[in-house]
């Protein structure tokens, strides 16, 4: 049985393709990018025949072809989702070191005011940066655990899996084929917004930053000569901010 997904020959171009529309009135097949050219006006010159319009609508509310584009689009979606897990293949392994690598620059600062303080004293500098260090590891340990909770909960090879099961459901009704690709398209899109919680997670890499102390410091404890962590600076509007920001806007709106 011919099923949506096996290559069959476009009737304008000659080449296989595994996406084809079938066009109104001559049920010729044709490449979806030709379609998808063409289909910027609601009514066409059909590319094969030459000789009739082609309805985008009728087109598309065909059966046929209206699965074809909901399975190109999963398949564009599994594409670009592949491209997106690539780059966390490794956390599979140490997410650990994984998310480390996101939080290096505070780590340098820790480096750098060790080196620098280390001239004058030695052996407590080095007693408390290991304890200020450790400190820090603790507090990326629910980053790790985030990561490695929602990067473990995706399946690999999803492109292959869920166009394996297509091939398996291509001789059933279209009906099951419907609630099947609506099915995995759900998953694709769970998919995509756990990529996306790592994505924000990774690109604000810490709630803290390093505030060193002064040069001037006295030897009386290390805390203060060396630093300390804080959490970062994050402005927040109170009410009277905004109602304040509310009463400016109003003000420019009835100004124009």
């Amino acid at each position: 049985m011919e099923t949506l997904h096996q290559k069959r020959q476009c009737a304008q171009c000659h080449k296989n393709n595994n996406f084809l529309i079938v066009l109104n009135k001559c049920h010729f097949e044709i490449c979806y990018h030709h379609f998808e050219e063409m289909g910027i006006e609601n009514r066409f010159k059909c590319p094969v025949c030459k000789d009739h319009d082609v309805s985008l609508n009728d087109c598309l509310t065909a059966n046929k072809n209206y699965i074809t584009v909901k399975v190109k689009n999963m398949h564009d979606k599994l594409n670009e989702l592949d491209k997106r897990l690539s780059k966390y293949s490794q956390t599979r392994n140490d997410t650990e070191g994984f998310v480390y690598q996101y939080h290096t620059g505070l780590f340098e600062q820790l480096d750098k005011r060790r080196l620098h303080v280390k001239s004058e004293i030695n052996k407590q500098i080095d007693t408390f940066y290991e304890e200020i260090k450790e400190s820090y590891k603790l507090k990326l340990e629910k980053h790790v655990r985030f990561i490695r909770t929602n990067i473990n909960s995706i399946e690999p090879n999803q492109k292959e899996l869920f166009m394996n099961k297509l091939k398996q459901a291509s001789g059933r009704p279209i009906k099951d084929q419907f609630f099947l690709i609506d099915s995995l398209m759900n998953q694709i899109e769970e998919n995509e917004l756990k990529i996306e919680k790592i994505d924000q997670s990774l690109n604000d890499p810490s709630e803290f930053i390093f505030v060193p102390k002064s040069d001037n410091s006295v030897r009386i404890n290390i805390q203060n000569i060396f630093g300390r962590l804080k959490l970062k600076e994050k402005k927040i509007l109170n009410s009277l901010d905004k109602l304040e920001l509310k009463k400016k806007f109003l003000d420019t709106i009835n100004q124009l």
